[in-house]
């Protein structure tokens, strides 16, 4: 490191002095008569190429250049893959890098983990050049799954709108297939057509898949998609806007580690032959879709579920047995204000149903603001699992001060508690700080009035046990509203 500061001093000194005579050469010939003649052009050229020729050895020692491989890779990736954008493609981002120079384009085509993530867009039917387009895929493709030497592979297909060319669709998996067992992580964007093609690949190819993302239309109407997967080894199921049948469930989704679905149906095969539909649509808020449900029959056959995240559903079957996740971590509701009363205010109570012994994190969210009364019933519904739970969200879900304390004495364990999306109110701030709750380190208000930050404030400025608790006892982490003249402080 010495030897290579001392080089740079060295030649930086080198360029000073060169630049030196190159303008005393100019003044010299400036101040003469006559124009300038050869010997200035032999002179000048002199000091011009010995500068570039200094300019390329500091270069050759300082700045990218001198980084290891291993680094500049690093340096690479992040740019491939966390620059803002459309999805990964080789053909944009990595060719960029690939044009610098030599050195980084070996560097690009001989790293692995470059050729693993793929957007495979499908044409549409108006498009004049389908067979050209699938022929470059082809040919794309298979080099880069040669150069990702042998390295787990992520997919992402997708239709250009609803129109697409359904012969592509079948071409591309037919040039995915000999190679499926790299597929690791599968995304598809769904239309209804697309439906039976792709639940036929996914119950004949992808035998090591892990990830599977499937993505439905907007308002999905009644239309479903029946899951029967070859892999036996998917960990991560996530479902938007689809009504999934789950068939061979013990084969399929047994090794699943987290569950995400949004506004989707999750049900077994057999549901299927029942009357479910009729039961959904007679059952629905909004009669024209029906609502979202989460069969308790396919949860009780997942032993390795760690992870469940859910929006917009009844989690429950009607008439299902008492359902005990075992191994589940972490739990995160979602909803809108409908489906908040209808899933912890009417029918069955909700966790009486759906057991977590195991529950570490909770995650309750609405998406618009909650009543006072539907708040202290979520909250209440909550007793039966926050024996063990360590941290929980609650957002735009603001109860009233007796309902909150009473769940907080009941999470014995809880450490961190994250409040807002509303006006905490002076009364609540108390609880917050309660003398009580000696087992809570952290609280975090999020999103909330500025007002409220008000009130904090000042309950932290006066000589009150419940002042001295919050700024003595926890780390106090305030967001305000993004409304107009909010702001954040920390205490």
């Amino acid at each position: 490191m010495d030897d290579k500061h001392a080089l740079r001093s060295q030649i930086k000194k080198e360029i000073e002095l060169l630049d030196v005579a190159q303008r005393r050469l100019e003044y010299k010939y400036q101040s003469a008569s006559k124009p300038l003649d050869a010997r200035y052009q032999r002179e000048s050229g002199y000091i011009q190429a010995s500068l570039k020729d200094a300019w390329t050895r500091l270069h050759a020692i300082t700045g990218i250049n001198t980084l290891p491989d291993e680094l500049l890779l690093d340096i690479m990736q992040r740019v491939v893959w966390q620059s803002h954008g459309a999805p990964y493609n080789p053909h944009i981002r990595l060719r960029q890098l690939q044009c610098v120079c030599k050195h980084w384009m070996a560097l690009c085509l001989g790293t692995a983990a470059f050729w693993t993530k793929f957007d495979l867009p499908l044409p549409t039917n108006g498009s004049s050049n389908i067979g050209l387009h699938v022929a470059r895929l082809d040919n794309g493709f298979s080099k880069a799954l040669t150069r990702s030497k042998g390295l787990p592979i992520s997919l992402t297909v997708r239709p250009s709108n609803v129109d697409y060319n359904q012969t592509a669709l079948r071409k591309i998996l037919e040039i995915i297939r000999p190679s499926d067992v790299q597929v690791q992580s599968l995304k598809v964007n769904l239309t209804p057509i697309m439906v039976m093609t792709v639940a036929f690949a996914l119950a004949q190819q992808f035998s090591r898949l892990e990830d599977l993302a499937l993505v439905g239309e907007t308002l999905p109407g009644s239309w479903r998609f029946p899951l029967a997967l070859r892999t036996t080894t998917l960990k991560r199921l996530r479902a938007n806007n689809l009504r999934l049948i789950v068939l061979d469930l013990p084969s399929s989704l047994s090794r699943v580690e987290a569950l995400h679905f949004d506004n989707s149906t999750l049900l077994e095969g057999r549901r299927a032959a029942e009357d479910v539909e009729a039961w959904i649509y007679a059952s629905g808020r909004y009669q024209d879709r029906g609502d979202f449900v989460l069969d308790a029959a396919v949860l009780q056959k997942l032993p390795n579920l760690r992870s469940l995240r859910i929006r917009n559903q009844a989690i429950a079957f009607p008439h299902s047995d008492v359902v005990s996740l075992a191994e589940l971590r972490e739990l995160s509701l979602v909803f809108t204000g409908g489906y908040g009363r209808q899933v912890f205010a009417e029918g069955p109570p909700f966790f009486q149903q759906v057991q977590f012994p195991k529950l570490k994190s909770l995650r309750v969210q609405s998406e618009q603001g909650t009543r006072s009364g539907t708040a202290d019933q979520i909250i209440d519904s909550l007793h039966p699992i926050v024996a063990g739970v360590t941290s929980i969200l609650l957002h735009r879900i603001i109860p009233s001060p007796e309902h909150l304390k009473m769940l907080l004495l009941r999470a014995t364990d809880l450490k961190e508690l994250d409040i807002g999306g509303g006006e905490i109110s002076a009364e609540l701030m108390r609880v917050l700080g309660d003398p009580m709750l000696k087992h809570l380190h952290t609280v975090k208000l999020t999103d909330i009035e500025k007002r409220s930050g008000a009130i904090l404030e000042q309950m932290l400025s006066q000589p009150t046990e419940e002042g001295r608790q919050l700024s003595r006892r926890w780390h106090m982490r305030v967001v305000h509203s993004s409304r107009k003249g909010a702001g954040s402080t920390g205490t």
